[in-house]
């Protein structure tokens, strides 16, 4: 193959069609995006969603579960500049439910959704998957032990 294929789709929402047309009123259908994704996959062409801005979790979480193994690369960020919607999720569990459910995956997580997630700023040299769940964990009351894994 000279030229690589792929396909390329933003998804905010999974099956929300009041949202969809709030944040997206000229976009596709949802569904369409979707069977779009598998289709690629099926014909053999990279794909790529970028999951953002995210604003309602479970619809993203969502998006995530249904193309978890049709998908090559993701990408995913938060919403910003809207206090009202950002102050709905509670970022460091998002965090951790998108790592668990994309955790053998090609990811890109933002780093305005990893500052969020910890409420601060990230360290300046890499955060591991492991260190990273200590972090959140704690935060959230939760102590993470795990052998091998992330």
């Amino acid at each position: 193959m000279a030229a690589m294929e792929k396909i390329t789709q933003t998804i905010m929402v999974y099956d929300d069609y009041k949202l969809l047309h709030q944040w997206e009123p000229w976009a596709a259908l949802i569904d369409n995006r979707i069977m779009a994704i598998h289709e690629a996959s099926k014909m053999g062409i990279y794909t790529w969603v970028s999951v953002e801005p995210v604003f309602n979790a479970n619809q993203a979480l969502h998006v995530m579960i249904e193309l978890r193994d049709v998908v090559d690369h993701w990408k995913v960020g938060k919403l910003n500049h809207n206090k009202w919607y950002e102050d709905q999720v509670n970022w460091g569990y998002f965090l951790m439910d998108t790592e668990m459910i994309l955790r053998d995956r090609d990811v890109y997580i933002k780093e305005d959704l990893l500052m969020a997630a910890r409420g601060g700023a990230w360290p300046k040299e890499r955060v591991t998957h492991r260190e990273r769940w200590s972090i959140i964990g704690s935060k959230a009351g939760i102590v993470v032990s795990r052998k091998g894994g992330l």
